[in-house]
This record gives C-alpha cells, structure tokens and sequence, in this order.
C-alpha cells in the first residue's frame, strides 16, 4: 500500500501509531508501526514506516 499521511512538522511516532491504528481498525488484527526512515535524517519529504500485523 503506498499511501502518504502529511503533516506539518515532524511527528514520526505519533504517525506510526496513527497508522498502526488505521490498519488495525481495517483489518482487524493487532499490529503495530515501526519507524524505517526518518524525514528529518534522510532529509527527505516523508517519514517511512513498517507495519507488523501479528500473526495469531
């Protein structure tokens, strides 16, 4: 899924867990949102994340 979540400054922790929520509340299934690479150290425009959906 290459989906992008803006905001205005650099929250890296709360949008993983926005978007662990998300996707827990889509899919059903406990998960969480690991930080892979960050805006403000890769000087990039965008965070990176990887979500983990347990596995039951």
């Amino acid at each position: 899924m290459k989906k992008g979540i803006k905001t205005s400054g650099s929250f890296c922790s709360f949008e993983a867990g926005l978007l662990a929520g998300v996707v827990e509340k889509l899919s059903d299934r406990h998960c969480f949102a690991q930080e892979v690479g960050c805006a403000l150290q890769s000087n990039e425009d965008h965070c990176k994340f990887m979500v983990v959906i347990q596995k039951d």
